[in-house]
């Protein structure tokens, strides 16, 4: 099996977990024990899977405080991230 563009994530060399578009153009999805993921040749979806049902999150309190200065480049990162599909 040939796959053309490809998205791997990994370091040193050892590729940890990959996804390719065949050159036929179809989707590649790979399934393993504690995770999922699909690529279509632009977006990479994960989702795990919880051992113990899906996780949610509980915190109600920041971990890092914005300087006052900071907060207007924040809100327009984050509005890139929205903007460019990273963030939704």
């Amino acid at each position: 099996m040939t796959v053309g563009r490809g998205v791997q994530f990994g370091t040193g060399g050892q590729c940890i977990l990959g996804a390719g578009v065949l050159e036929s153009g179809e989707a590649v999805v790979l399934n393993e024990s504690d995770l999922t993921a699909h690529f279509d040749g632009t977006h990479l979806t994960v989702k795990w899977k919880w051992s113990d049902g899906e996780s949610v999150l509980r915190n109600q309190i920041v971990e890092y405080a914005v300087a006052a200065g900071d907060i207007e480049e924040v809100y327009g990162e984050i509005e890139r991230w929205i903007n460019d599909g990273w963030l939704e």
